[in-house]
């Protein structure tokens, strides 16, 4: 099958490798391994939607998504850690320059951060917030120098996000899941805390401290393909982990790769998930011009960009759930890596932001 832009061609044969030989100690220890996170912190990946002007690289929306397939194809939990905390080095485009400038010169940066609202925030007489609150879900959470969270303002009934230096922060180790064990996506809480008002920020194109294209991309959409390419990389790694067992698990009087009914399966399956990627990248490709070309971007096209994301959500848990019923105990012991990758990506593809409810 031809795949462009097959992650093998995206990332470096060494990264893989690192990526991918540290992939069981991770999880043993529940967190990504040190020769990962310095392979990220090395190549400056947190910072691949960080502003150019605090040291960020700003990668265009395409080049990001093309990106995080790739680097969830070669491990979900990096890949996860990678496509959160990236996430929210997006949101260096909001916040106050001074602030940004002094977090975003650590080459170690990272933010993560949770975008349930379960933080109180009080208005003190000189601008700044009395903050409360706990918050579940921060992928990355042991390697985060910053943390973002909502809170609910109750002087001014609205909710308004804010940044928390990691020593202001509990971590409370509540991640307790199937898969993406190293990611580590823990809780974190804050007491009473006071938090200058240049820590507070909004996210609102009209309201981007940075004039660019990328803080001008709708949030909801960017977060869908982001997190929908991740989870295409984790689909991709569980087909090509498949069809290497079904090559040489031996079936009747040869292999179980050459059943028909099988490759039927396979065959239909990994074609709606290449035509389902293939209509996602196009159609953040073709959003992405048309914000660069108009300085806006249509409704029809930012519709195509969420349905297109769903779509590949919708389709890659038919790939894994159909191939996963050929694989036999194999696919259930815990101890190799077609199971793992099954974990991980029955994890990530439970994100509250493909659950269809409609």
């Amino acid at each position: 099958m031809d795949i462009k832009n097959h992650p093998r061609n995206i990332l470096q044969p060494e990264w893989i490798e690192t990526l991918r030989n540290y992939a069981k100690v991770a999880e043993q220890s529940g967190q990504l391994h040190p020769k990962q996170l310095s392979l990220i912190v090395e190549q400056g990946w947190f910072k691949a939607l960080v502003a150019k002007e605090f040291s960020g690289l700003e990668w265009p929306l395409p080049q990001a998504v093309i990106f995080e397939e790739a680097i969830g194809w070669a491990n979900g939990s990096v890949g996860w850690v990678f496509t959160l905390c990236c996430g929210a080095g997006w949101f260096s485009g909001f916040l106050d320059k001074t602030f940004a400038q002094q977090i975003f010169k650590n080459d170690r940066v990272c933010l993560a951060g949770s975008g349930a609202s379960s933080g109180i925030a009080h208005v003190l007489e000189n601008g700044d917030y009395l903050i409360s609150g706990e918050w579940s879900h921060a992928s990355g959470a042991p390697h985060a120098t910053v943390f973002t969270a909502n809170c609910f303002v109750e002087e001014e009934d609205k909710i308004k996000a804010f940044c928390f230096l990691k020593e202001e922060v509990s971590i409370i180790k509540t991640w307790n899941t199937v898969g993406l064990i190293a990611s580590a996506s823990e809780s974190f809480s804050v007491g009473n805390i006071l938090v200058p008002k240049e820590r507070c920020f909004e996210i609102d194109a009209i309201k981007a401290i940075v004039e660019s294209p990328l803080y001008q991309y709708p949030f909801r959409q960017l977060a869908e393909c982001t997190i929908a390419a991740n989870i295409s990389g984790m689909a991709l790694h569980f087909m090509e982990e498949c069809e290497a067992y079904f090559k040489q698990k031996n079936y009747k009087e040869g292999v179980l790769w050459k059943n028909e009914k099988l490759q039927s399966v396979f065959q239909k399956e990994t074609s709606n998930w290449l035509s389902a990627r293939n209509k996602m990248f196009d159609s953040v490709e073709k959003s992405w011009q048309c914000l660069l070309e108009e300085n806006k971007i249509s409704d029809n096209l930012l519709k195509e960009v969420s349905l297109s994301s769903q779509e590949v959500v919708k389709v890659c848990r038919h790939l894994v759930n159909n191939l996963y019923a050929f694989t036999g105990l194999t696919g259930a012991r815990i101890n190799n890596s077609l199971n793992q990758v099954w974990r991980d990506f029955q994890t990530g593809s439970q994100h509250a932001i493909f659950i269809d409810l409609d």
